[in-house]
């Protein structure tokens, strides 16, 4: 598979993956690891996904208000780009796998036409 395509396949991987937390009630955070996150407790697609594979791996966070409103993280999503596309998820927290349902699902689509 070449670059563009697996590329393509990440992109609508993490897309599924940022719709399926913001439709479970969670804004999402892109960290990079770096001192500040690419965006913080989002919940415009757009957005997210114009933060997204701006390096080779990086966090999706989900974050949730607790009973005071404040921000709180509920779990995250460890990105690793560069490998068959669908597997970009490396890791994560499986207090969030019902909200990943969907993610999943397309994963093992598209390993069983791409591979």
């Amino acid at each position: 598979m070449n670059i563009e395509k697996r590329q393509e396949i990440e992109r609508r991987f993490v897309r599924k993956v940022a719709e399926g937390l913001i439709a479970a009630g969670y804004a999402v955070t892109v960290d990079y690891g770096m001192d500040e996150p690419g965006i913080a407790e989002s919940t415009n697609i757009k957005a997210i996904m114009a933060e997204v594979m701006a390096c080779d791996e990086e966090w999706l966070v989900a974050m949730k208000a607790d009973e005071s409103g404040q921000m709180k993280r509920a779990g995250m999503v460890f990105l690793v780009y560069g490998n068959d596309g669908w597997d970009v998820i490396n890791d994560y927290s499986v207090s969030l796998e019902p909200a990943l349902q969907a993610a999943n699902a397309l994963a093992d689509q598209l390993e069983r036409q791409h591979a």
